[in-house]
């Protein structure tokens, strides 16, 4: 009799802790990476050219938005990006050319050629001009080698017998040397000393 019910308690220890067992399992929920194992990753790859010569781009910057990731087109216009699985937008943008976006359905490997248009923007005409009238002057004047002295230089020039000299003044000029002594020459920019004209009041 004592042998049936401690046979009888055990088989019953055992259910209890067989279903106790069973409910623990049950209870633990699955782990974020478990949950996102089916998420895969595809890849998005193709040609970038010009809409209007159907030359290659290089160096265009493709952009994921939402992924973060981003990639520059190699020599021959190509470009890979791997995402993600799901929708993601691309932004592709090149110096002189509208940027684009598309958006794309990634559940596999696609292939995505894109052209890119110029962007044509109309500027307002820049116009340069100098104040000086003298630079214009310098400019307009096809005179080459020709000193003119200011009255105002001539007039700070030392005077003798309350006389300024306008040979004095003219050797006091950039780019002329006096002659030796006793000589009245004057050699302007490497040139000889007859070689130079001087006219007197348009004479």
């Amino acid at each position: 009799m004592i042998f049936r019910l401690f046979s009888i308690l055990t088989i019953l220890l055992g259910s209890i802790l067989l279903k106790a067992q069973n409910s623990s399992k049950q209870s633990i929920p699955e782990s974020p990476a478990t949950q996102d194992s089916s998420i895969r990753d595809f890849t998005i790859s193709g040609y970038i050219s010009d809409n209007t010569t159907g030359e290659s781009l290089i160096g265009v910057t493709v952009r994921a938005k939402s992924a973060g990731k981003g990639i520059n087109s190699n020599e021959y216009g190509f470009y890979a990006l791997t995402l993600p699985q799901g929708t993601q937008t691309l932004v592709f943008s090149y110096v002189g050319f509208e940027p684009k976006e598309i958006e794309v359905d990634l559940q596999n490997n696609i292939t995505q050629s894109v052209r890119l248009g110029t962007n044509e923007k109309i500027f307002k005409e820049v116009v340069i001009s100098a104040r000086s009238t003298v630079a214009k002057e310098h400019v307009n004047n096809t005179e080459m080698g020709k000193l003119s002295v200011p009255m105002e230089i001539l007039r700070k020039t030392p005077a003798l017998f309350g006389e300024s000299d306008i040979i004095k003044a003219f050797q006091l000029m950039p780019g002329v040397k006096r002659g030796g002594e006793g000589t009245t020459g004057m050699f302007i920019r490497g040139g000889s000393s007859d070689e130079n004209l001087i006219l007197l009041d348009e004479a």
